[in-house]
């Protein structure tokens, strides 16, 4: 015993280590058994159906992606092809270019035209002008008055007629073949019109419109005062009797498309995004609300009407027999009563007239951006195009020569420039006709 006791004296601690190992031993083999018997012997279960009542959501068929056209490759330029090679210390010498009459944002906003083959290239003219209103625009058509009233002595007579038809062909000559261009000259209610649609202004173009306005209400040796008028236009060109009557103006009441009328609205039917009229009086746009008999001129003032009328004839052709006797052209007059009468004898009472509606600017304006849109070419555009951007898409210019002695603007040319994002000149004279041309060719 004593010999036992010794040796657990001495391996005390062994033998508490090897009992903890055991005992630790024990507890693994427990646990062990235990994981395994849960996982190999698994409970006894079965599925059982439970009812859940779920919302139905509609089935949406899926739609496919828009198909994407991919944008075909730029072409690259070969490597190597163009070997520029500069210096920090290189000096670039100034240079500047020729001034170029006519471009100015070249290829902006190009789109398809109205006729004539070529579409806008956003083209415009800073140095060109007519009668000091600059001539900017790539589609631009003018309007002439050719009637006897531009021609009266007070205007300046025929020679001041000559310098605005000069001045008319020299702006055509100089607009450029990338800008289009037409013209049309009326007198009172006839209307002609020198290309079908507006065409490039080329050299040759430019030179058929010289043509055509040079013969126009030029003086001739022998003339006589009934020698004016549409009627002396040159080659080429045609009558227009369109029926153009749109808005407040499609009335039978108007049916002759009075004096400017029918001009301006073939130049809205042309999609003209520059246009210019030059007359001397806004003439009869009205339309009479009642009729009136003609027994006014069964009595005594009526019948003085029409002696009067006779006598201011008379009184005409003598004066025009001095003039050519002094080698003078002739005084023109348009032949009415209402034009004779009033230059020979402007006292005597006049006949009664119906009460009038007259149009106004605001009238025309309409009636344009109207038509405008009803020629449109591009159906987009047309379905698209409001009238406020219509308007703003054109401008409307005029230019009223005045009588020098006692002329005065008319406010409604005033208003409808003003309407048309145009500008408006009055021209009083054969003096101020050659000033303004003499400071638009400087």
């Amino acid at each position: 015993m004593s010999g036992n006791k010794r040796f657990f004296a001495r391996h005390a601690k062994s033998s508490a280590l090897v009992t903890t190992l055991a005992i630790h031993g024990l507890f693994l083999i427990a646990a062990l058994t235990l994981v395994a018997v849960n996982i190999i012997i698994e409970p006894d279960w079965k599925p059982v159906a439970v009812n859940i009542d779920r919302p139905r959501v509609p089935v949406t068929k899926l739609k496919p992606p828009p198909s994407k056209t991919e944008p075909k490759a730029k072409p690259r330029l070969q490597p190597n092809r163009f070997d520029v090679k500069t210096r920090p210390d290189q000096k670039i010498p100034k240079f500047s270019l020729p001034p170029m009459r006519g471009i100015s944002g070249l290829f902006s906003g190009a789109k398809g035209s109205n006729g004539g083959g070529l579409g806008p290239v956003g083209v415009s003219m800073p140095n060109l002008n007519l009668f000091k209103i600059p001539v900017k625009g790539e589609k631009v058509f003018l309007i002439l008055d050719c009637g006897e009233e531009m021609m009266y002595d007070e205007m300046g007579g025929i020679p001041a007629y000559t310098i605005i038809k000069d001045e008319m062909v020299r702006v055509l000559g100089e607009l450029g073949p990338a800008t289009l261009f037409n013209v049309a000259v009326y007198q009172n209610g006839a209307t002609y019109l020198l290309f079908p649609k507006m065409v490039s202004a080329t050299a040759e173009n430019a030179a058929a419109a010289k043509g055509w306005l040079d013969p126009l209400n030029t003086a001739k040796t022998g003339m006589s005062d009934k020698d004016v008028g549409v009627k002396t236009l040159g080659p080429g060109g045609a009558q227009r009797e369109d029926n153009l009557r749109i808005a407040k103006f499609d009335d039978e009441r108007y049916k002759w498309q009075e004096r400017f009328y029918l001009a301006s609205m073939l130049s809205m039917q042309q999609q003209a995004d520059t246009v210019f009229l030059f007359t001397n009086e806004w003439g009869l746009q009205r339309i009479a609300k009642e009729k009136i008999g003609d027994e006014w001129y069964s009595t005594s003032a009526g019948k003085q009407w029409t002696e009067c009328y006779a006598e201011a004839k008379k009184l005409h052709a003598a004066e025009n027999k001095k003039r050519a006797e002094r080698g003078q052209p002739p005084r023109v007059i348009r032949d009415t009563p209402w034009e004779y009468n009033g230059i020979y004898f402007p006292d005597i009472e006049r006949p009664p007239t119906p009460e009038w509606y007259h149009f106004s600017p605001r009238d025309f304006a309409e009636a344009f951006i109207e038509t405008r849109l009803k020629f449109a070419t591009d159906s987009a555009e047309k379905s698209g195009v409001t009238g406020r951007k219509a308007q703003k898409e054109f401008s409307f210019n005029v230019v009223q020569f005045l009588r020098a002695d006692s002329g005065s603007p008319d406010e409604r040319f005033k208003k409808l420039a003003t309407l048309c994002s145009g500008h408006y000149r009055s021209v009083a004279g054969l003096d101020a006709i050659k000033s303004y041309v003499e400071a638009g060719q400087n």
